[in-house]
């Protein structure tokens, strides 16, 4: 199935969660937060959290400066 992230198509399995789509893209989910349809995802649901044709996800990295 096709899924959007950070504004790009993506294809996973039917059945991908939160964590399978990380792992796909070789994110490491060490500070990044995740919204689906603009919704947050707590990363303690990730790994039950299944995707839908059509999501649009974003993953957003913290980042330190000034």
């Amino acid at each position: 199935m096709d899924v959007t992230v950070n504004s790009k198509t993506v294809s996973v399995g039917d059945d991908a969660s939160v964590r399978d789509l990380l792992a796909e893209l070789n994110v490491d989910d060490k500070g990044i937060a995740v919204a689906v349809n603009n919704e947050i995802v707590k990363k303690d649901e990730w790994n039950g959290f299944r995707l839908k044709e059509n999501d649009k996800i974003v993953v957003i990295r913290a980042a330190c400066g000034g």
